[in-house]
């Protein structure tokens, strides 16, 4: 009887070191995941209260000297912003569904920047924000915006050319 209870045992304890070298792999996974990612990663609860964040390097966002845990939507986005972010999160939470919006973001020391914001509520308490710089993307598209309506203009006046 002993002799299958230490079996037992033994058995519990190997099986137990198998799920924590598992859990140690999936876990810096993850970091690496954290670690590559160019977005700012933010966790809040249900009341818009920061729980978590995850900063990437060499980041582009400079508002992440506001970041800290425990401060509302309110006190990260401008007043316009925030009231944006609080629609947007009610809205991922009352769907289950993932959520966007876009803003504008100025300082007096850095140009004009846009991000993207996808909200994800994990569970009824919690949501999962991933916010990404996408300055680079709304430059792109003003400028393909202008080169089309120079283009358009051009078209325009070789038409009218054409037709004298």
């Amino acid at each position: 009887l002993v002799l299958e209870q230490l079996a037992r045992l033994a058995s519990i304890v190997l099986t137990n070191a198998g799920i924590a070298a598992d859990l140690r792999q999936r876990e810096l996974k993850i970091r690496a995941f954290l670690l590559a990612t160019p977005d700012l990663i933010l966790r809040f609860d249900r009341r818009g209260r920061l729980r978590e964040f995850s900063i990437p390097q060499n980041s582009s966002f400079f508002e992440i000297s506001a970041l800290q845990r425990g401060i509302a939507l309110e006190e990260i986005f401008t007043a316009k912003n925030a009231e944006l972010a609080l629609l947007t999160f009610e809205k991922a939470f009352s769907t289950g569904t993932m959520q966007t919006f876009e803003y504008e973001i100025a300082s007096e020391q850095f140009s004009t920047g846009y991000r993207e914001v996808r909200v994800m509520p994990l569970d009824a308490e919690e949501a999962m924000s991933i916010v990404r710089d996408t300055t680079e993307r709304k430059s792109a598209e003003k400028n393909f915006c202008a080169l089309m309506s120079c283009c358009r203009h051009s078209m325009k006046n070789c038409l009218q050319a054409m037709r004298s």
